[in-house]
């Protein structure tokens, strides 16, 4: 076998092993996903409230922890509008308002993250 042809079935192995792992992954996951969708609307414009719901529905950490980004990435809209506009040193991360409004920037996603994880 050429070398070229070596490396190019190396290459594909580990794309396909790295495309099962993504695969797996994200059955792990189907479950907390799910559930995570069903979280009644009235639950999430408190912080508290999605915490309290992520605890009473995921008992291992590693499944808390998806359940809070998922939640996240599904219901906070980036801040397109005003990116480029805010004054880091004025930013209001209130969780609160986060959640009011339901878009903010990245300091806003990692405040309301960790607002909520820490619940």
């Amino acid at each position: 076998m050429t070398k070229l042809k070596t490396i190019t079935l190396l290459i594909l192995m580990l794309l396909m092993i790295s495309g099962e792992s993504k695969s797996q992954r994200r059955r792990d996951f189907f479950k907390v996903d799910n559930c995570m969708s069903q979280i009644s609307d009235s639950l999430t414009y408190s912080s508290q409230d999605i915490a309290n719901y992520i605890d009473l529905n995921f008992i291992s950490q590693n499944e808390k922890a998806r359940a809070v980004f998922f939640w996240i990435a599904e219901n906070i809209q980036y801040d397109i509008d005003n990116m480029y506009a805010i004054d880091m040193h004025n930013v209001d991360t209130n969780s609160d308002e986060i959640l009011k409004s339901r878009n903010g920037n990245c300091m806003s996603y990692a405040n309301l993250y960790s607002d909520i994880a820490n619940k």
